[in-house]
């Protein structure tokens, strides 16, 4: 068997996104207590660097292109607020860095948090959100999909100056 490759029993991933964005916030009751909009677009980049195997179907890619996103926050009281928010790429690039999926036919990028906000102090909210990332390019080669799913519990605070 000398020129079959085995399969990889593990494998490294290593993923950066790096966005970046401008837009509007619309605050029709004022900044502390009214519901807030906010509208806003860029440029997006994942980064998915896989160990190369292409008889498993891994390699480096990435998925980049313009980014759309809104992120509305709804106050209950005082003290808390809920938001959410909502980007996507409406026509994203799929590059192929090690040529092993080829050319893609169709991708797609979204990502969508829900969170809670406690007002602790004038300037300090607590945060706690459920972030959910989807990104996906599909082939008409050997490998017909691929997809990168993940959800995030986030828990922390923000500081406002």
């Amino acid at each position: 068997s000398g020129g079959e490759e085995t399969l990889k029993s593990d494998i490294n991933v290593n993923n950066n996104i790096m966005k970046l964005t401008g837009g509007y916030k619309y605050l029709p009751l004022g900044f502390f207590y009214g519901p807030q909009l906010d509208v806003y677009g860029g440029l997006g980049y994942h980064n998915f660097d896989l160990d190369t195997s292409a008889q498993d179907g891994f390699g480096k890619n990435s998925i980049t292109g313009i980014l759309l996103g809104t992120n509305a926050a709804i106050p209950l009281s005082r003290e808390y607020k809920i938001f959410v928010q909502a980007e996507f790429m409406p026509f994203p690039r799929f590059t192929d860095e090690d040529n092993v999926y080829g050319s893609a036919k169709s991708v797609s990028a979204m990502e969508l948090e829900l969170g809670v906000k406690y007002q602790l102090r004038t300037r300090v909210s607590l945060d706690a959100s459920v972030e959910t990332l989807s990104r996906k390019a599909k082939f008409n080669g050997r490998f017909k999909e691929i997809s990168y799913r993940d959800t995030f519990f986030k828990l922390g605070a923000s500081f406002n100056f």
